[in-house]
């Protein structure tokens, strides 16, 4: 995906870009994201693998804290994140798709576009799945489960929310 839509993000980056930002910057930037195209997608992988099993470590690490009436493994854990993820999964796929409508002039497809991805109506799948899991897992209520799925969710979404606050004001990015 990140192929296809690497024009349009490149596109993104560089109107995010200061109002300072002269020609040559511009032109610089451009280059730098073309070139990295293929470096970014060989690596998307191990780095997408490594954000899952660092979810799976946290929400396992809470998990075992409420001392859960059975003992999973981190690796089930790590299975149940992914099996969750294909939530997120979908909804990138239906939010590029839409993206790609939008680009087109389609106002349908804008709107559409910004309902799947402000609300995430995808990350509400991903939230039951796990909540779904972690009774078999574990044992909890569902009530818990729930909540012990959602906090970890918050702090994983919270964390990243600060590394790109902290990059975007780093690089001087408009937000």
């Amino acid at each position: 995906m990140r192929w296809i839509s690497h024009s349009h993000l490149v596109e993104s980056t560089l109107a995010a870009l200061p109002a300072t930002a002269s020609a040559v910057d511009r032109s610089w930037t451009r280059s730098i994201l073309d070139n990295e195209l293929l470096l970014r997608c060989a690596f998307l992988p191990l780095r997408q693998l490594a954000g899952m099993a660092a979810f799976a470590l946290v929400l396992y690490w809470l998990c075992t804290a409420f001392d859960p009436p059975v003992r999973a493994r981190f690796k089930q854990v790590f299975a149940l994140e992914i099996h969750a993820e294909v939530f997120n999964m979908i909804g990138g796929w239906a939010a590029f798709a839409l993206m790609m409508l939008a680009s087109n002039g389609n106002a349908s497809g804008t709107c559409m576009l910004a309902l799947l991805t402000s609300p995430k109506i995808f990350t509400l799948g991903y939230v039951v799945a796990l909540t779904a899991g972690l009774p078999v897992l574990f044992g909890f209520s569902k009530l818990k489960a729930g909540l012990l799925a959602s906090t970890a969710w918050t702090s994983a979404t919270l964390f990243n929310a600060f590394l790109l606050q902290a990059v975007s004001a780093s690089l001087h990015f408009r937000v």
